[in-house]
């Protein structure tokens, strides 16, 4: 009897389970008993499972359908709608610990809803070291029925025999058992679904497989440059200024205008140009009021620039409440001390360190950037990297902060994204897509610019047709 699409999404609860079992895959299931009844569960504690994986794993229990006979089928339900292949691994290995050889074992595999639905087993059934058999995994996925598998050998479907009493037989060639899994692919690739690829099968594209594969790919963005955040002041409000107060302080005292400097907001591509009342730390930079003492300096503040002395009087409990907080602001109206001046004034790339979504810009204007993260470099190969899709998704799987919803960019973090290596051409290609962003980024033409980089970076890291369809369909939410 074949197994069709349908029979496979029809499983979807325990009774429906257990008739997959008895009626598609041979299995001796007693009528009448539940699923608790003939199974015997491990639990997660005793199969030394941890960390996230603890999460993930709902239950893992075993079929006994001997009286006092463990089957070596073992049923596992995940959180997670997909990505069974590393959790089964480590199942495995807390399962090597409590029964003999998990090569031997047979996995059927499912979520919560019992969808997507897999079998698996370890390839290599001579060997007592499973950790070194590949994992072989057939799934189908709820949607579309596709088989895919890590590998061209067939699952022992000799361990669904309902002979119990006679053990597991061995399967030979004119044993119809030995055809079920061709017929399955036989049917479904007869209905135009391809389950194989150059004679091997590959395993199903997740988004756990596919982060697992980014994280090794090229170098971390710590090797591109040093990630500096921006100045961080405190109290921004009263340094940052609209367009209007700019000209009102710079009316009132034409000095002003010596300490209001334009700085760049992150924006994709360019950033968003502003303006800031610019005081470096006394242990930056030496002014009239450098090592007076705090009542004599602000005197000597007031006299030098009396329009911005007041705006920041206006704010003066707010920033002294700043400055308990940090000893390098030796003055309310002061910027705290930093050592990364220089590094501004080089062409960077910068982006938000919490954004909603990933957005790097680009600047060689020497700007000012407050509370944004930056590194220098002249490479805009990288920011093309930075602002592809594969690197809004990555960073959305990676770095999502589901507590306060955003993206966690701190410099532990993008200290280690996985960086493709590029050949000149490929930096000159992608470079040159970007500064055609850069000479216009108003143009309507952008958009069809960032799906010219976005192929070029698929490219760069070999995503197959599946990876690429996920990236798109995810960051098309």
């Amino acid at each position: 009897m074949l197994i069709t699409r349908d029979d496979i999404q029809r499983v979807g609860d325990e009774d429906t389970l257990l008739h997959f079992l008895e009626e598609k895959l041979n299995l001796p299931i007693p009528e009448g008993l539940p699923l608790g009844d003939i199974t015997t569960r491990y639990a997660k504690l005793a199969l030394g499972l941890s960390g996230a994986v603890v999460n993930q794993v709902l239950d893992c229990q075993e079929l006994i359908v001997s009286p006092g006979e463990p089957s070596g089928i073992i049923l596992i339900r995940f959180n997670n709608r997909s990505g069974y292949a590393e959790a089964l691994r480590l199942v495995a290995a807390g399962l090597d610990k409590l029964r003999p050889n998990p090569v031997e074992l047979c996995f059927i595999s499912m979520n919560e809803c019992f969808q997507p639905f897999a079998i698996a087993n370890f390839n290599d059934s001579e060997s007592q070291d499973w950790q070194t058999a590949v994992l072989n995994i057939r799934v189908w996925t709820q949607e579309n029925t596709h088989i895919h598998t890590s590998s061209e050998h067939d699952i022992r479907l000799g361990l669904f025999s309902k002979n119990v009493d006679e053990g597991v037989p061995d399967i030979k060639e004119d044993d119809p058992l030995s055809d079920k899994l061709e017929d399955i692919e036989e049917t479904l690739t007869s209905e135009g679904y391809d389950a194989t690829q150059q004679g091997h099968m590959s395993e199903p594209t997740t988004p756990e497989t596919l982060l697992a594969k980014l994280r090794k790919t090229g170098r971390p963005l710590s090797r591109y440059g040093n990630i500096h955040i921006g100045i961080t002041p405190g109290y921004m409000r009263a340094f940052e200024i609209d367009e209007f107060t700019c000209k009102q302080l710079t009316s009132d005292d034409p000095k002003s205008k010596e300490l209001i400097k334009p700085f760049l907001k992150p924006r994709k591509w360019m950033g968003e140009l502003a303006y800031v009342i610019c005081i470096p730390s006394s242990k930056n930079k030496r002014w009239p009021w450098t090592g007076r003492n705090p009542s004599e300096a602000e005197r000597i503040f007031e006299t030098t620039y009396p329009a911005i002395s007041d705006h920041m009087k206006y704010h003066k409990e707010g920033l002294e409440k700043r400055v308990c907080f940090d000893h390098s602001a030796l003055f309310y109206w002061e910027f705290p001390a930093y050592g990364f001046y220089a590094d501004l004034k080089r062409p960077k790339i910068f982006y938000p360190p919490k954004p909603a979504s990933m957005q790097a810009a680009y600047d060689d204007s020497e700007k000012l950037l407050f509370s944004s993260a930056f590194f220098p470099t002249e490479d805009l190969s990288l920011l093309a990297i930075l602002n592809s899709k594969l690197f809004a998704w990555y960073t959305r799987e990676e770095f999502w902060n589901e507590e306060y919803n955003f993206l966690g960019l701190a410099k532990k973090n993008m200290n280690k994204a996985p960086i493709v290596q590029r050949t000149p051409e490929q930096k000159a290609a992608l470079s040159g897509l970007v500064q055609r962003i850069l000479n216009n980024p108003d143009s309507f033409e952008v958009a069809d610019t960032e799906r010219e980089i976005d192929e070029l970076v698929y490219k760069l890291y070999e995503l197959t047709d599946a990876e690429i369809a996920l990236i798109e369909e995810e960051t098309s939410k």
